[in-house]
């Protein structure tokens, strides 16, 4: 492999590394945090508690916030 002394575009190592190393679905696992979560889950990796899903903006809007921890995170999924 050629050696470039400019920065690999997201692009580039998409196409050059990603599909060429890595099978479909562990690909489809690594790009889903619930789909990793239960993974490790399984693994015996421990992994956070998780405290809410949210599948739709309004279900996020309409979320009683006080439920929560004093500390917590909120993760995007993308």
């Amino acid at each position: 492999m050629p050696v470039s002394k400019q920065p690999l575009g997201i692009n580039a190592r998409n196409f050059l590394f990603l599909k060429r190393y890595n099978k479909p679905r562990a690909k489809r696992v690594a790009d889903d945090k619930l789909m990793t979560k239960e993974l490790f889950l399984e693994c015996g990796i421990p992994v956070p508690t998780l405290l809410a899903k949210f599948t739709h903006l309004a279900k996020a809007r309409s979320f009683d916030w006080t439920t929560l921890p004093r500390s917590f995170v909120l993760k995007p999924a993308h």
